[in-house]
C-alpha cells in the first residue's frame, strides 16, 4: 500500500500494520490466495513459502467472522488446500467471475482429488468485473471502419492473430489497420517468457501489414483508441475467466470478433459480437471460419450498426459502481442487515439485467425474488404494542420502513415503558426519509396495561377503515430481512382470498426456523381448533394478519377475563381462536415462508417471568375451554333488512311482527331506502358486515311469510337458504332457479315442488332468504350488480348476480319447500 488513509470512504492500511489492529471485521476477502486461511499445523507440515508475516495473517483471520476467497484466475495460491478449507469451515465462500469460471473452479480436474461441482457450488457466489468509463458518449460517425484492435495478453491469441489471421484479413481487406494495445512494464529483472515473446512479435510486425503497437498506456488512452475503432479482433486460444477487455470494448461500441470459449461465451453477448464456436485452435478449419466471420462483419454495415447500437443496452450495468452494489446486497444478506430501500430497488434491476443481457446460467441467492406486487393494494395497519424494548424498537421500526410496499401505517403503542423506548422510537422515526415519517404513529398509554390485546383492540376500533388489513408485530420483534413481506401479505388477500393468515418465524434462542403448521381437515370441518393442540397449543402464529372487518365481528367480552379486563399473558389465544372459528377453511392461509423474527432472547418475554408464565398457561387453558365462537348454540345476531323505495305492505310488516324469534338470538329490523335495487342491497350487505351480524335475513317489502320462517331457515344451518314464493308474473314459476348443462338458469314451476324438504338450487330471489354474513364478507363489494341488456332475456338481475358470485366462491344455495310465502305484488 503506497499511501495509507481514507479514500472515498475506504480505509487503506499497509498489510504489515494489520497485526496491530485491535478491532473485529465482519468479512475478510483474500484475493487470489487461500493461504491466509490455512490452519497453523498445516502451514508447518506443508512448509509453505510465505511472502508475509504469519502473525499479521493470523490477527486478521482470527478477527474476521466471514471468510472469502476471491478468485481471479483458474487457480490461486494454495489451490490444493481449498477443498479441505471449505470442508472443515476455514473458508465460508468463494467468489468467481463467470459461468465458465464457476464451473471450472468447482470441478478443478487438475486437482487431486478432483473437485465435484454439485458439492462445491453451494460455496460459490458469482460476481463479475466492471470498468471505469472515460467517455459517456461515443460518436459512431467518427469511428474508422478499417480500425481493428487487439486488447489482451500475448497468451490469449496474439500469436495466431499476427501470423495466421491478420495476413489473411489483409488479403481480403487491404485498407484494414490493426492496433495492439498494451505491453509489459519495464522491469529491472529479466523478462519472463511471455514478455520475451511480446518483444519479438513487436520487433517483427511493427509497421508491417498496417500493424501498430501502443505499448503500456493509461486507461483513459485505451478508452480514446476504442472510441474510434470498429472491431475487437480476438482469436482466443486461452480461456478468459471474465474478459474485462471485452467489457471495455462494449462500453465504447466496439463489437468483438471472437470465439465462444471460456467466459467470452457469457461476456461477449450475441447482440454485441460476432462469434464462432470453440477456441481458435480447436481444429484446422477454425482459421477459415474465423476469417470468414471477420469479412462478414466488415461487409455488413447494417449489422455492424445494429451491434454498435446494442452496446447501449449494457453501458449502465457494467460499471464498478453496479458491481459494488451487488457486493453490498450480498454482504447485507450474509450478515442479515437490511439494505437501504432505494439501493435495493436499484440492485434488483442490476441483477435482472446482468442475468438477461449476459445470459447467465449460474444464479446467486440474491437473484431470486418473486414479484409479489398486485395491481390493487389494500391499506395495511401494523400494530406494535411495546414495553421496555429500548434495545429492539429501532430494529422493529426499520424493518417496517424497509418494505417496498407503500400503503401502510405503523401504530407503536408504548405501554408506559420505564426505559428509553419512547425516545429511541421517536428518534428512529425522525431519522427516516421524510416521505416515510408520516407512516409511523407513536402513541403512549396513560397507564400500564400489560395486555397487548387491549392495545390491538383499541387501535383497530379507533383508527381502522373497513377494508384495512391488520398486521400484529410486537415491538421487541421485527420483520425478517425481506423487503417484499407486505407485498406478499397483500397478495394473500387480493389473489388468494385470505381472511386471515398465520405464519412462520425464526427463533433467536434456538437459531432455527419455527415453521407454521396447518390444521387437519377434520379440525376445520368440526371447527375444533380449541381442542387440537400443537406443541405450543396454537401453531407458530407469527406473522399474524387478518381483515379488520373480521376482527370487528368478535365480541369484546370474548377478549376479557373473568374480572372484565383484557387478557394479559396468553391473550393472543382469545384473538386467534375466534378468527379461526369465523373464517372458512379456504380463507385461512398458513404461510411457511419465514416473515418474522421472534425475539425470544428478550428477558421480558412472558414465559421467562415466573408469574407471567403461569398466567400465560392459565389464560390459554381458560380460553381453549371456552365455547367455540360461532358454534350453533352460540348467541347469534340476525338482521332483518327490507329494501324499499317508499313503504312496505301492511301484511309484510304483520308477518315480520308475528315471526317466532329463534332461541339465543338477537333480531333487529332495518329499512333501507333507494330506487336502484342493486345499490340498496349493497348497502344492506355492508351494514350487516359492519355491525357484526351473523346472518342477514333479506325480506322484500311485498312478501308475507309464515311465522315459523326464521326458525326453519336457521335450523338448516346452510350458507344461503330461501323460502318459496312465485314471481310477479302469472306463470306460476317460483323465484328459484336450476341450471342446464350450459350453465343457463331457468325457473322452477311451483307445481313441481312436492313435499316439504330442502333442495339445492342454482339461484334464488332475495324476497325471503337467510344468508350467513361470512358469505357477504367473502364476496366483497359489490355484492350485488344489475346487468341490464337491450334484450330482457339477457338481463342478469342483482339477485342472480349475487348467487353466481356465491357459487364461484364455493357456497351452496338451498330452498326450503316447507316455507311457503305469499308474494303480494
Amino acid at each position: 500500500c503506497e499511501k495509507e488513509g481514507d479514500f472515498e470512504g475506504v480505509r487503506y492500511f499497509d498489510l504489515s500494520r494489520m497485526k496491530d489492529i485491535d478491532e473485529d471485521f465482519n468479512i475478510m476477502i483474500s484475493s487470489r490466495t487461500c493461504l491466509p486461511y490455512v490452519p497453523e499445523q498445516l502451514k508447518e507440515d506443508a512448509m509453505i513459502n510465505w511472502d508475509f508475516d504469519l502473525d499479521i495473517v493470523k490477527n486478521i483471520v482470527d478477527r474476521s467472522h466471514y471468510k472469502v476467497v476471491w478468485m481471479h484466475d483458474t487457480f490461486c495460491e494454495g489451490d490444493n488446500y481449498m477443498e479441505g478449507l471449505y470442508l472443515d469451515g476455514y473458508i465460508d465462500e468463494l467468489f468467481t467471475l463467470s459461468d465458465w469460471h464457476s464451473q471450472y473452479v468447482a470441478n478443478a480436474a487438475h486437482n487431486h482429488p478432483q473437485r465435484y461441482f454439485k458439492s462445491f457450488k453451494n460455496k460459490i457466489w458469482q460476481t463479475r468485473n466492471g470498468i471505469v468509463s472515460y467517455y459517456n458518449e461515443v460518436d459512431l460517425s467518427k469511428k474508422d471502419k478499417n480500425s481493428f484492435i487487439y486488447n489482451a495478453s500475448v497468451s490469449k491469441g496474439l500469436e495466431p492473430l499476427l501470423h495466421e489471421v491478420w495476413p489473411r484479413v489483409k488479403e481480403e481487406l487491404p485498407d484494414a489497420k490493426l492496433t495492439i494495445i498494451g505491453g509489459y512494464y519495464k522491469q529491472d529483472n529479466e523478462p519472463d517468457e511471455l514478455e520475451e515473446q511480446y518483444r519479438k512479435e513487436r520487433e517483427y510486425f511493427e509497421n508491417k501489414l498496417d500493424i501498430s503497437f501502443t505499448g503500456i498506456i493509461k486507461q483513459d488512452e485505451v478508452a480514446k483508441v476504442l472510441t474510434t475503432s470498429s472491431f475487437f479482433i480476438y482469436p482466443g486460444v486461452f480461456p478468459e475467466t471474465y474478459g474485462i477487455s471485452t467489457l471495455e470494448a462494449i462500453n465504447y461500441h466496439v463489437p468483438l470478433i471472437g470465439c465462444r470459449f471460456g467466459a467470452l461465451e457469457e461476456v461477449a453477448a450475441e447482440g454485441t459480437s460476432y462469434l464462432i464456436d470453440f477456441p481458435f485452435d480447436y481444429d484446422e478449419q477454425q482459421l477459415e471460419r474465423f476469417v470468414d466471420k471477420v469479412i462478414e462483419a466488415y461487409n455488413d454495415e447494417y449489422l455492424l450498426q445494429q451491434k454498435q447500437q446494442y452496446c447501449n443496452a449494457f453501458k449502465q450495468w457494467i460499471g464498478w459502481n453496479s458491481v459494488a452494489l451487488q457486493w453490498k446486497q450480498h454482504f447485507c444478506n450474509v450478515l442479515n442487515i437490511p439494505m437501504e430501500l432505494q439501493e435495493l430497488k436499484q440492485v434488483r434491476k442490476i441483477n435482472t439485467q446482468v442475468i438477461k443481457l449476459f445470459n447467465r446460467k449460474f444464479i446467486n441467492n440474491e437473484d431470486y425474488f418473486d414479484n409479489y406486487e398486485s395491481d390493487y393494494k389494500q391499506h395495511l395497519m401494523i400494530i406494535s404494542p411495546v414495553y421496555n424494548a429500548e434495545k429492539y424498537i429501532d430494529k422493529c421500526i426499520k424493518s417496517v420502513a424497509n418494505q417496498l410496499y407503500e400503503d401502510y401505517t405503523m401504530y407503536i403503542i408504548d405501554d408506559c415503558s420505564t426505559d428509553n423506548t419512547e425516545q429511541i422510537a421517536k428518534s428512529t422515526i425522525s431519522s427516516l426519509p421524510e416521505y416515510l415519517q408520516d407512516k409511523f404513529i407513536f402513541l403512549s398509554s396513560d397507564e400500564r396495561s400489560g395486555a397487548a390485546i387491549e392495545h390491538q383492540y383499541n387501535i383497530i376500533n379507533y383508527y381502522s377503515n373497513e377494508n384495512d388489513i391488520a398486521i400484529l408485530l410486537d415491538g421487541d420483534d421485527w420483520l425478517a430481512n425481506d423487503v417484499d413481506i407486505f407485498n406478499y401479505i397483500n397478495r394473500q388477500y387480493i389473489e388468494e382470498e385470505a381472511w386471515m393468515t398465520y405464519g412462520s418465524c425464526k427463533s433467536l434462542v434456538d437459531n432455527i426456523d419455527l415453521i407454521a403448521q396447518p390444521y387437519p381437515d377434520k379440525v376445520h370441518n368440526d371447527n375444533s381448533y380449541r381442542s387440537y393442540l400443537f406443541n405450543w397449543g396454537m401453531p407458530y402464529t407469527h406473522l399474524r394478519t387478518f381483515k379488520v372487518d373480521l376482527f370487528k365481528r368478535i365480541q369484546k367480552e370474548d377478549l376479557l377475563d373473568e374480572h372484565g379486563n383484557f387478557y394479559g399473558p396468553g391473550g393472543d389465544n382469545a384473538l386467534i381462536y375466534p378468527l379461526l372459528e369465523m373464517t372458512p377453511k379456504d380463507n385461512i392461509k398458513v404461510i411457511q415462508k419465514v416473515l418474522y423474527i421472534y425475539n425470544d432472547l428478550n428477558e421480558l418475554n412472558d414465559y421467562k417471568i415466573e408469574d407471567n408464565a403461569e398466567r400465560q398457561n392459565t389464560n390459554a387453558s381458560i380460553i381453549r375451554n371456552k365455547e367455540v365462537y360461532n358454534k350453533t348454540n352460540k348467541h347469534k345476531r340476525i338482521l332483518i333488512a327490507i329494501p324499499t323505495a317508499k313503504n312496505i305492505e301492511t301484511d309484510t310488516f304483520k308477518s315480520i311482527y308475528d315471526l317466532q324469534k329463534p332461541k339465543n338470538c338477537t333480531v333487529d329490523l332495518e329499512f333501507f331506502y333507494g330506487y336502484n335495487i342493486d345499490q340498496v342491497r349493497n348497502l344492506i350487505a355492508h351494514y350487516a358486515i359492519e355491525n357484526n351480524y351473523d346472518y342477514l335475513f333479506s325480506v322484500d317489502s311485498d312478501i308475507e311469510m309464515p311465522s315459523d320462517t326464521l326458525i326453519k331457515l336457521l335450523k338448516q344451518d346452510t350458507d344461503i337458504i330461501s323460502g318459496l314464493y312465485v314471481q310477479r308474473n302469472h306463470s306460476g314459476d317460483t323465484e328459484l332457479y336450476l341450471e342446464d348443462n350450459n350453465d343457463n338458469m331457468f325457473n322452477i314451476p311451483a307445481s313441481s315442488l312436492i313435499g316439504s324438504g330442502i333442495i339445492e338450487v342454482a339461484g334464488c330471489g332475495m324476497g325471503c332468504v337467510l344468508i350467513k354474513t361470512e358469505v357477504l364478507f367473502s364476496i366483497g363489494y359489490p355484492f350485488f350488480e344489475y346487468h341490464s341488456s337491450i334484450n330482457f332475456e339477457d338481463t342478469i338481475s342483482e339477485d342472480i348476480d349475487f348467487c353466481i358470485k356465491a357459487k364461484q366462491k364455493g357456497y351452496k344455495i338451498f330452498a326450503d319447500n316447507s316455507v311457503k310465502c305469499n308474494h303480494i305484488g
